[in-house]
């Protein structure tokens, strides 16, 4: 079968697609796929345990820490209204409450904006009256600061990632085989983590071109 919409996972429509293939040895084909099964009788388990761990460890504890803590991507209002359709419509997407999106400014990413634009304002007025040794000084201890504020999201973000692809390992060549439930406990931590990536890069780059 083939979803027409394979976004909406197990609630989309699919047709049926006939494949049709050429061999030389057709018990080839069976002895694969019978090595694949059984493999998979073997391997699945850990796989599922890996995917729950992923899910109550990482995605409903670390992450949700993370937002709490270093609080750094932002939702607008009409996403976070369109994601609660969504919640309503898919009975296969994850608890609503294992990750909390703020509808306001991000605090701990505010406070990181605030305070480069603060020191932009007083590196551009040392500028102007030429005062370049206050103006180096000044720069290099604001860099410091900052650096010093998003390094410890930045070793939270490393222990997640670390502790998801220790698990990860184990699910990896197995991928295929999971259902819409399983990939969206995966795309889900996939989506946050990008996201999150995303914006300490640009807060790290708004700090380097100052």
């Amino acid at each position: 079968m083939r979803l027409k919409n394979p976004d909406e996972g197990m609630n989309s429509e699919y047709d049926y697609v006939d494949i049709r293939f050429y061999t030389d040895d057709d018990q080839e084909i069976f002895k694969n796929i019978e090595e694949t099964i059984e493999k998979m009788k073997v391997q699945m388990p850990v796989v599922i345990n890996s995917l729950e761990q992923i899910d109550k460890n990482i995605i409903r504890k670390e992450l949700p820490l993370i937002d709490k803590k270093f609080s750094l991507v932002l939702s607008s209002e009409e996403d976070l209204e369109e994601e609660d359709v969504l919640f309503k419509k898919r009975s296969y997407i994850w608890d609503q409450e294992s990750i909390s999106k703020p509808k306001e400014m991000p605090k701990f990413r505010a406070k990181i904006e605030e305070e480069i634009r603060k020191c932009q304002v007083q590196l551009e007025e040392l500028k102007e009256k030429e005062y370049f040794d206050e103006y180096a000084e000044k720069k290099k201890q604001f860099k410091e600061k900052i650096k010093s504020l998003l390094d410890k999201p930045n070793k939270m973000l490393h222990k997640v990632m670390d502790d998801f692809g220790t698990l990860y390992a184990d699910i990896e060549p197995f991928r295929d085989f999971l259902d819409s439930k399983e990939r969206k406990t995966l795309e889900h931590f996939e989506e946050w983590i990008y996201d999150y990536f995303r914006v300490l890069d640009n807060l790290k780059y708004s700090l380097a071109n100052l």
